[in-house]
């Protein structure tokens, strides 16, 4: 989920221009040395999925005037099934009034 919130937020951040932008803290802290060869094989089922979302954002014709808006916009855009209704939630929690 890391990678696709970054991919997300990056397709936001191109839409505005020289927007900055600040993801937050990692969930993770990492307090040793993990095994790349191990991570390798726990991320490689979502490979495939990453290269062909990246090319699925860059499709979309983003025409938002706020991030909340933008991001909604993804959501609603289908790249994500799995994800959207969860997407559409956390939207409406910072939803503009």
């Amino acid at each position: 989920e890391d990678i696709w919130s970054g991919l997300i937020m990056k397709k936001i951040a191109d839409h505005f221009g020289d927007l900055v932008l600040l993801n937050g803290k990692a969930r993770v802290i990492h307090k040793r040395a993990s095994n790349p060869f191990v991570n390798l094989d726990k991320e490689l089922p979502a490979l495939a999925k990453n290269e062909i979302l990246w090319e699925q954002l860059l499709k979309i014709k983003l025409d938002g005037d706020t991030p909340l808006r933008c991001y909604r916009q993804i959501a609603e855009s289908g790249i994500l099934p799995e994800q959207s209704r969860a997407m559409l939630a956390w939207a409406n929690l910072f939803e503009e009034k």
